[in-house]
């Protein structure tokens, strides 16, 4: 027991990106109305949003874990925790809201129903729209032709409150997801902490199973309010964390450690039409189309904030590109003082690139390196092909947002866009082509997306080069990450949030 009298510490955790974490520290400043302790779990916040952050914190006697590579959200939950004094840590997500009383509310639950893990109403979107991400999810063990099967039941998914027959009520259930999750510290530390194998996926079912293994209740309280905001529009700085943490190096193999510790052939959700292959696991599909849900986030001069060299950055947002098309190994080239250029990674994960990047920053901060970034050859049969279509208007560019893969805005109201589509992925190929021939342009379906090359050596503006077969496709100016006047690479908008 916290010696303060204090029963619970929340912990701000990063989940995917960073732009909402001052949202929703301020939301449990604004509606947490007993005594806390709060943690914030800095993995490697970008810098305009720390800022932010640490003034919504200057008032507060919040304890800031700062980490310089970014961290997978059991890892940095595991920090907080090993870092709480308190009965109960709350794990909040960092882009999730809470309502009034919503501590009060899962600890009252917690003392009365004995609960080791206790979670609210999950919504998603705005409060306002009172759609229901989960209310309690369920767990279906089946036997599917000698297979052994999980399955995820999220009770009312998608649900509306409004259209609910009856008021909802405190039940006990099979699991809490990690959006917001009160648990008993003590029954946590007597698990070892969380498993940091599970990096991407299926923390929150494994967490379950391990509190059933020791006869722990689970509740669900309604009273207790919050939601989730799901990225609709992410700033460029957002993008390289929200790629890593649900690309393949980490969900695949963190699919394949929960079927190993628990015995499963398959995790499966409820009304799903799953292959029984693990590459085909409805988990795996979820991360694909989740990574490529944030292809077309726009770079906006004023969502920087800061005018310092941002070579490292850059080359994080270019990793991170190639992650939306299913690029997701790279050989990394180039040179270092004026030395003959080697290669530096080959067939390396986005990971990897990010900490070789981290070790090389002062040399690039000198201006002294020159960087060639390629999609790994040792998945040639999976290579895009870069598509163009020059000239398009504002409308035009609408249209098509959904499928860009990079766009250059010439001047007001005219782009140039690229497309990184699969020959193999028919309706996306065929939408861009469909629109190519409404809009008479021409394309070139043979062109593979080899490589996008950044230079800094003799250019302090930084240039990015789209190379097929060593030929300069275009190029473009970075200037405009660090001023206003210059050409601008973007990512055309899908919405708002």
């Amino acid at each position: 027991m916290n010696v303060n009298g204090k029963r619970a510490t929340v912990a701000i955790i990063p989940r995917e990106r960073f732009g909402h974490t001052d949202k929703t520290i301020r939301s449990v400043l604004e509606n947490t109305q007993i005594d806390y302790n709060l943690i914030f779990v800095d993995g490697k916040t970008p810098e305009p949003i720390r800022t932010r952050v640490l003034k919504e914190l200057e008032l507060t006697k919040a304890t800031i874990l700062r980490s310089d590579s970014y961290l997978s959200p059991n890892e940095a939950r595991n920090l907080a925790a090993n870092a709480a004094n308190t009965e109960f840590v709350v794990f909040l997500d960092n882009d999730t809201l809470v309502g009034p009383r919503w501590l009060e509310e899962l600890i009252v639950c917690a003392d009365e129903t004995g609960a080791a893990q206790v979670g609210p109403l999950q919504f998603i979107g705005h409060f306002q729209q009172q759609t229901i991400h989960v209310a309690g999810g369920f767990l279906h063990e089946v036997n599917e032709n000698g297979r052994k099967v999980l399955y995820d039941e999220q009770r009312l998914f998608e649900a509306k409150l409004k259209t609910l027959k009856e008021p909802l009520r405190r039940l006990p259930c099979d699991y809490i997801e990690f959006h917001c999750m009160l648990l008993k510290r003590d029954v946590l530390e007597s698990l070892g902490g969380l498993d940091e194998h599970m990096r991407s996926v299926h923390e929150h079912i494994d967490l379950a199973l391990e509190l059933r293994k020791k006869d722990q209740k689970i509740y669900c309280e309604p009273k207790a309010v919050a939601t989730y905001l799901p990225p609709q529009h992410v700033p460029w700085f957002d993008l390289p964390y929200f790629e890593i943490r649900w690309c393949e190096e980490w969900a695949v193999p963190s699919v394949e450690h929960f079927r190993r510790k628990w015995g499963y052939d398959r995790m499966g959700y409820i009304g799903e039409n799953a292959s029984m292959d693990l590459i085909d696991d409805t988990i795996i599909k979820f991360v694909r189309g989740h990574r490529g849900s944030v292809v077309g986030t726009q770079i906006h001069a004023d969502d920087l904030g800061v005018t310092s060299d941002l070579t490292q950055s850059e080359l994080e947002l270019i990793v991170s590109a190639f992650l939306t098309v299913e690029r997701n190994r790279f050989d990394l080239v180039g040179n270092t003082g004026g030395q003959k250029a080697a290669v530096f990674l080959k067939n390396s994960t986005a990971e990897e690139i990010f900490r070789h990047v981290d070790s090389q920053v002062e040399e690039l901060r000198q201006g002294n390196a020159s960087f060639a970034l390629y999609p790994s050859r040792n998945l040639l049969s999976r290579v895009p092909c870069l598509i163009q279509i020059p000239d398009l208007s504002d409308s035009d560019l609408c249209d098509l947002a959904n499928h860009a893969f990079l766009t250059l805005k010439k001047n007001e109201g005219s782009y140039d866009c690229w497309f990184a589509v699969s020959l193999q992925s028919g309706n996306t190929t065929d939408s861009v082509k469909e629109f190519a021939e409404r809009i008479g342009a021409r394309l070139d379906t043979q062109r593979p997306c080899h490589a996008i090359y950044l230079d800094n050596r003799h250019n302090p503006s930084h240039r990015l080069y789209l190379l097929h077969g060593g030929q300069i496709l275009t190029e473009i100016a970075f200037s405009r990450l660090v001023g206003q006047h210059a050409t601008a690479m973007v990512f055309p908008d899908v919405g708002t949030d």
